[in-house]
């Protein structure tokens, strides 16, 4: 740690250091040594976001190092396209003061794009950072997707024979649902477990103007993981990026860009490209699975529903609310409280929650702006949790369980999804004996009679 530590200054120092050099190039008009020196800059700035993941002002350093990123890629289309359309030489008048952000030249109009040295440096800022304050036992409820998820990401992990022969395990899994059900913080919970890298692709990072470069992106993306294998790339809002959206018939170009989008993912998801000995688990997820069209539905060999909270999970959420708030609530009045959160998504049951307990210092408030520091919040009752639980409005009270015309998300669960039941691993002390030491004399009708019984996770 002390090791850490003392490199850490050292390598912001020198990352600051290539940056105020570069703008200097950059003033002087001395593009080829200003284009090398913020390549240079963006690469300390990225090794530091991925060294120390904990580091403070996390954000600001990413953001530097993504504008040293894009004036190199100005630069470098300065140095391909040195003329404007008259002929004439462009104007530099890129400064250190209008970094990335202004330029009088003809160089947004060039059909260059990235590099691949550049392309691969924006995917390797989408890595996740890992947070481990959160854990499986965030999630209340989910029993079955959480089981499926840690059984496709854990097994090849713990056991790498799995992946050799025909038959390796699902590297695809589709998580749909309603909004706010928890299908991005499930992904954040398990970037938080598994020490692997966890790409988050959002449609920032896949689009751009450039012809062609979209698909340079996913094409860089799978070479990325491969490279950090075993990874885990996420892509959130799924169908927005490779869905048949109904709006992309007034837009001809944009749906061309999606379906080319399609059929490179499709691509590299059927593992053809993968190299041997390389793993990677690609997980998306959608609030819409009617818009993803069949082919790409298929490459998905988990798909699995975040459903919206049971009776049984609602009571669950209260109880455990009730143990990180004073409250005043008995049982029974917990029970009754159950039918006021139907329909209720789970985010939404927490933004009740907090809205209850805000509720709780209405006693100690001064004035307007200002509030007594020395006395302690009432406790929470019933009445206050009732009073909150109308101050917000359940999404799926106005659209009900339906998405687009007649089609549900049940309804498509039941043609295309995984069942909602889990058969685990069985555990060491319940297996057979001839899992333990295999003998010769071993038959199929031995097997059979010492068989156990298999146990049911049931949502």
């Amino acid at each position: 740690m002390k090791d850490q530590s003392s490199q850490l200054p050292k390598a912001i120092f020198q990352a600051l250091e290539l940056t105020v050099q570069a703008e200097i190039y950059d003033q002087r008009q001395q593009i080829p040594q200003a284009y090398t020196t913020y390549v240079q800059a963006a690469k300390v700035f990225f090794a530091i976001i991925q060294q120390f993941p904990d580091l403070a002002y996390h954000k600001m350093w990413n953001t530097k190092a993504r504008l040293c990123i894009y004036r190199a890629k100005q630069l470098r289309l300065l140095l391909q396209h040195g003329t404007n359309k008259n002929g004439k030489k462009a104007k530099k008048t890129f400064t250190a003061d209008n970094i990335g952000f202004s330029t009088t030249s003809s160089v947004s109009n060039s059909k260059e794009g990235l590099n691949q040295q550049e392309l691969e440096v924006i995917i390797r800022a989408c890595q996740l950072k890992p947070d481990r304050n959160y854990s499986w036992d965030d999630i209340i409820g989910l029993e079955a997707v959480k089981a499926h998820l840690q059984e496709v990401v854990y097994l090849p992990l713990d056991r790498t024979d799995v992946l050799e022969g025909s038959y390796p395990p699902p590297s695809s899994v589709l998580l749909f649902g309603p909004p706010g059900c928890g299908k991005t913080h499930l992904i954040r919970i398990l970037a938080s477990q598994v020490d692997i890298p966890v790409f988050n692709i959002t449609a920032s990072s896949l689009l751009s103007k450039w012809h062609g470069e979209s698909e340079k992106m996913i094409r860089t993306l799978f070479q990325v993981a491969w490279e950090e294998s075993p990874s885990i790339i996420f892509i959130d809002e799924f169908d927005g990026l490779f869905g048949s959206s109904s709006n992309s018939s007034n837009n001809p170009q944009s749906s061309e860009m999606s379906i080319k989008m399609q059929k490179e993912l499709q691509r590299y998801m059927d593992g053809l490209e993968t190299p041997s000995g390389k793993h990677t688990i690609t997980i998306a997820a959608t609030n819409f699975p009617w818009c993803i069209q069949p082919a790409q539905i298929r490459r998905f060999k988990r798909r699995l529903y975040v459903a919206p909270p049971s009776d049984r999970v609602i009571l669950h959420m209260l109880k455990r609310f009730c143990d990180e708030v004073p409250n005043e609530l008995s049982p029974s009045e917990l029970q009754s409280l159950v039918p006021k959160f139907h329909m209720f998504t789970p985010s939404e049951i927490h933004s009740v929650f907090e809205a209850t307990r805000m509720r709780t210092y209405d006693l100690i408030k001064l004035s307007p702006t200002s509030y007594h520091k020395h006395f302690s919040p009432r406790l929470v009752t019933s009445f206050d949790l009732d009073k909150c639980t109308s101050m917000i409005n359940p999404l799926l009270h106005h659209h009900g369980m339906r998405g687009v015309g007649t089609i549900d998300f049940r309804s498509w669960n039941d043609d295309y999804g995984c069942p909602s039941i889990y058969y685990p691993i069985q555990s060491w002390e319940k297996l057979p004996w001839y899992y333990e030491s295999p003998r010769k004399d071993v038959t199929e009708g031995s097997i059979d009679s010492s068989s156990s019984s298999k146990e049911a996770v049931v949502e």
